[in-house]
Formats: structure tokens, sequence, C-alpha cells
């Protein structure tokens, strides 16, 4: 986290000043690949069949061959994408830290929840200076996300790891659908 904070934090400002100049559509769009790509990793890292009596071990490998770096330029790409689209970069950040890290997944969500709050703090304080901010609606949204944060850690906590990957997986397949059926008027 300490690694990416710096690159994350100008990838969100860089992200923010590109959201005011480009028309909503595209923000869309990358919003769906960014999804895509994340269903894509969470079906095919839930769908990886162990033996019976073993275990999957690809949480025990350790992190890939030049993990540090990888990590930095990736929080360059995790910060604009917040900055570009304000919300979900979870959704990337999960799918990253678990190819470059190979860790288990309820460290992989507790590693991109801080991760996101820098990221999505540096974006937020942008929107706020370019005017893109409705205040109002945003003092009624924090006292709900935190609670929501609060009751997301203690159900990931006291859930397997398997059924919370699942639950991913199925939370990323809902998300499509509804922007999907956005897109095309339904």
């Amino acid at each position: 986290a300490f690694m990416m904070t710096p690159t994350i934090i100008l990838g969100a400002l860089a992200g923010s000043y590109v959201l005011k100049t480009i028309p909503g559509d595209y923000v869309i769009m990358i919003i769906l690949c960014v999804c895509s790509l994340g269903l894509v990793y969470s079906i095919m890292r839930f769908s990886r069949k162990t033996e019976k009596g073993t275990k999957d071990t690809s949480a025990d490998l350790g992190p890939v061959k030049y993990w540090k770096l990888l990590i930095i330029l990736s929080g360059i790409l995790i910060g604009f994408y917040d900055g570009v689209s304000g919300a979900g970069g979870g959704v990337i950040l999960i799918a990253i830290l678990g190819l470059i890290l190979r860790e288990n997944i309820k460290t992989i969500i507790s590693m991109a929840n801080w991760i996101s709050a820098i990221s999505l703090s540096s974006a937020a304080l942008s929107f706020l200076y370019h005017g893109l901010l409705d205040v109002y609606l945003l003092t009624i949204m924090i006292p709900c996300t935190i609670l929501a944060g609060f009751t997301a850690a203690k159900i990931a906590n006291a859930v397997p790891e398997r059924i919370l990957q699942g639950m991913y997986t199925v939370t990323l397949m809902i998300l499509l659908i509804y922007l999907v059926a956005d897109q095309v008027g339904l």
C-alpha cells in the first residue's frame, strides 16, 4: 500500500481531470471494460478446481517477479481509473493485486480497501476542485458507506473464502447486467 500511494494519488488527479473533459458515454465504456476484465479474472479464479483433499496453493506461491515495479505501475492505472470512474476501482484493484501478489482473497480485499481509500480520497478532492461533486448527496451517502464498510468487513471475516469469491463474482455479474441494460435503454 505504501509503494502504491504516490502513484495512485497522481493517477487519481490525472483521471479526475480527464473525467471533466470526456463525454459520459466514454466513462461508461471504460467501466464496462474494467468490470468485464474483473469478472473474467474472478470466474477463472473461482472455477480453479483442486483435487479432493488438497488445497489451492496459488496463494502460497508468493508475489510474481518484479512485483514492486508492477505494484507501482498498477497504482497509476488504478488511480487513473478511480479518477475517471469515481468508484468501482476495487474491481480492477482486487484482480490486479490477486495477479501480482497471489494472496488469498481476504488479504487482497483488505489491501484493496486501504488502497481505494487513498485513491478515492485523492479523486474526491480533485472532483471538489473541479466542481463535480454534489455536496448535499455526499453528506447523505457518507454515513451509509461507513456503516456498509463495517458490515462488509464483518461478513468478509465470517464467510469462508470460496463463498466470498462467489459473492464477488455474482456482484460483478449484476453490475455488468445493470450497466449493459442502462446502455441499451432497458
